[in-house]
């Protein structure tokens, strides 16, 4: 059984799993893009190595997959309520010329 620790303030600290950790170097982060990790990171009361794990972790999250034949209902959907004659070259050129008089 896993013994919980407590900190200061009385939250439950659970042990991390003992997991290896890997190593990542980020190279040529451009100045203005560390600053908003930096001040990110510092709003969350995080460390910047700890902001850019969350960060990626969530980019990298598993989204559930569309389902292609709710999509296509979707579309036909959509067709429907704007069903009706295209309008022709003519017919858009006017509509363009109207509005610039």
């Amino acid at each position: 059984m896993m013994q919980l620790q407590y900190c200061h303030y009385g939250t439950v600290m659970e042990p991390y799993p003992e997991v290896e950790m890997a190593s990542l170097t980020v190279k040529g982060v451009p100045a203005e893009l560390l600053d908003r990790l930096k001040a990110a990171a510092a709003a969350e009361r995080r460390s910047l190595n700890g902001e850019v794990i969350v960060r990626l972790e969530r980019s990298l999250a598993e989204q559930p997959r569309a389902d292609a034949e709710e999509l296509l209902r979707r579309v036909d959907a959509v067709r429907a309520c704007v069903a009706g004659p295209l309008p022709t070259d003519a017919e858009i050129r006017a509509a363009r010329d109207d509005g610039r008089r």
